[in-house]
């Protein structure tokens, strides 16, 4: 599998486990506040596999899990290979993901190769163009398929980052009904349906020099540097209505 970078230790990335963090390159989404731009077309040397799973054998006993973010790790190839290598070392594995390719998750799961999974939903279907720069074919229903799929595994997260949204070339905040939809969306195709776990996460204008020039901080009007807190907490109250366990990141 193409690993970009690893963090060796992460006390954040594995809910209430240490992990180790790899980031696989490519995307098939192009989100203009993504975090990791420099993945998007990465062209660098990157890691070897077989240099990570010796510190995680050297490390057996202080490191718990191993967590595959991204880029979108469901692109790599050798997803599959990789998550049983490390569950072979009896190691857990967290799966970051946009939920696209369904058909793999699927397989992950019957396998039995994934721990955790958590979904960034970007939000309500009809932003999905906006946000993910994407022309997206059957967008409902695959997105559905992927929330079913990933709300099967033995745990698992959704979560929406509330971006600044451009529309006719200005940007606008996301709002609470448009967060609505997005937990509304989770809830009709979840397993759980309601016990799902959700997310909000603040956005945080990007500083990288690879990102997309419409979010980089010195780009941006001040109003648009980070997600007031007055507009998450009213995103929560629109969210809980269909998935009361949701949440504040």
């Amino acid at each position: 599998m193409k690993i970009a970078f690893w963090q060796k230790e992460s006390f954040i990335d594995y809910p209430g486990k240490i992990s180790t963090l790899v980031f696989t390159p490519g995307c098939n989404y192009n989100c203009g506040y993504c975090h990791n731009p420099e993945l998007k077309e990465f062209d660098g040397k990157g890691i070897n596999e077989t240099e990570i799973f010796e510190y995680l054998i050297a490390n057996k006993g202080w490191i718990d899990a191993i967590a595959i973010s991204g880029g979108e790790p469901t692109m790599q190839i050798g997803l599959k290979d990789f998550a049983k290598k490390a569950k072979d070392l009896g190691l857990l594995v967290k799966l970051d993901t946009n939920g696209a390719a369904y058909t793999i998750l699927q397989q992950l799961k019957n396998e039995k190769l994934i721990d955790y999974v958590a979904m960034d939903v970007k939000g309500p279907v009809e932003l999905y163009p906006l946000i993910t720069k994407t022309k997206l074919i059957g967008l409902r229903d695959n997105l559905g398929k992927g929330i079913s799929i990933i709300s099967q595994f033995p745990e698992s997260e959704f979560r929406t980052t509330l971006c600044p949204v451009y529309n006719n070339g200005e940007p606008r905040w996301m709002t609470p009904e448009e967060i609505g939809k997005t937990a509304e969306l989770i809830h009709d195709w979840s397993f759980h349906q309601g016990k799902s776990s959700y997310f909000l996460q603040p956005f945080k204008a990007i500083e990288k020099e690879e990102g997309d020039e419409k979010f980089l901080r010195e780009n941006l009007p001040a109003e648009f540097y980070e997600t007031p807190q007055k507009l998450l907490k009213e995103c929560l109250v629109e969210a809980q209505k269909h998935l009361p366990n949701a949440k504040i990141r």
